[in-house]
């Protein structure tokens, strides 16, 4: 078995064969000679002359080669443009960058096992596979598998004798879409026609549907934490009631209600904020199907203000059907008496089938 490496495209073949390997000095993905007949300076990587938008700015180094943006500005930092960033204040999303490096080796049974580079913004990725003859007529393949959850893949298919597969990793970010299959010699991104390539994994959002206020002073509604729009729900923590007034403490509870789809990944997500606490009081995400049992959710703190970025946590894939989430404080003991604020700009469950 041989493996040929150029620009994110991987060949197996079945049969022995002479694979002439290209320098690429500057490590920018393009072999010297092809950099020559371009008329580019082979060693150096930020000599990529095509300027698609003319805007000065290369498209291999432009954060929006599609879009004209002599700024370049980047308010999230994500490197991807505000001009075409579908979501320029998060820096967790954004349509994702190529993959930059793809390697194959052998797998159990001549099984071609993959394993690539993470792309910056990827949710998941597709691959495409394709007749190695058929590369250079610009047949991309079509598409093998969306969906990979990870940066490895086995392949169990094997080319017939003297044929050979080759392989591009498309990385996809469920709010903004596919990013590219990476890039030509004449820098120009690769756009397959095949009818059968990928379109990336679906998904379903769901949001609140009603809300229970079990402890707590509420500002707002679930309404309000059905989209990514500074219109926030804020629930501040409320005194317990009854035994000595020194021993009493602060504590908060809110539940949401969920219609959640079945599928193969489940995650919850929510976008907001948190005081700083002067007591070390944090606030947990809780879940339960039977709005009794609750089991936490493993996520990071929200941040002290609103960023625009939500965290997230991977739920039971098994999980469906009307569920209950709810938030509570970390710290109920007796004296404690801070009154800190749980702000939800958004919250929703993801289900990828």
């Amino acid at each position: 078995m041989v493996i040929t490496n150029a620009a994110n495209t991987f060949g197996i073949l079945s049969s022995n064969a002479i694979i002439r390997v290209l320098a690429d000095t500057d490590a920018d993905g393009l072999p010297d000679e092809w950099e020559i007949q371009f008329g580019l300076n082979p060693t150096n990587s930020l000599d990529r002359n095509l300027d698609s938008d003319g805007d000065g700015h290369g498209d291999l180094c432009d954060v929006c080669p599609s879009v004209s943006d002599p700024s370049q500005a980047d308010s999230d930092g994500d490197g991807a443009g505000n001009a075409c960033d579908c979501q320029p204040n998060d820096p967790n999303d954004r349509k994702p960058a190529e993959v930059k490096t793809l390697d194959a080796s052998r797998g159990a049974n001549g099984s071609a096992l993959l394993s690539w580079t993470a792309a910056t913004g990827a949710d998941d990725y597709s691959i495409s596979r394709g007749d190695l003859a058929a590369l250079p007529s610009g047949s991309y393949g079509s598409c093998l598998v969306n969906g990979v959850f990870g940066t490895t893949f086995n392949d169990p298919a094997i080319p017939a004798a003297g044929r050979g597969f080759f392989y591009l990793i498309q990385a996809q970010n469920f709010d903004c879409g596919l990013g590219p299959l990476g890039y030509n010699s004449a820098e120009h991104e690769r756009i397959s026609n095949d009818p059968g390539a990928c379109q990336g994994s679906p998904h379903t959002d769901a949001h609140a549907n009603g809300e229970t206020a079990v402890k707590g002073s509420v500002s707002g509604t679930y309404q309000d934490t059905t989209s990514s729009n500074n219109v926030r729900e804020s629930i501040t923590e409320v005194l317990s009631q009854g035994g000595k007034p020194s021993s009493r403490y602060d504590s908060l509870e809110h539940r949401w209600t969920v219609q959640v789809s079945a599928g193969s990944r489940v995650e919850f997500h929510v976008e907001g904020s948190r005081t700083n606490s002067t007591d070390g009081d944090s606030f947990r995400f809780e879940y339960s199907t039977d709005g009794t049992t609750f089991t936490a959710i493993s996520l990071p703190d929200l941040p002290l203000s609103d960023n625009n970025t939500d965290v997230q946590g991977t739920l039971p894939a098994t999980l469906s059907g009307n569920v209950t989430f709810r938030v509570v404080d970390t710290n109920r003991l007796p004296g404690g008496q801070f009154f800190d604020t749980v702000s939800v700009d958004e919250l929703w469950v993801r289900t990828v089938p």
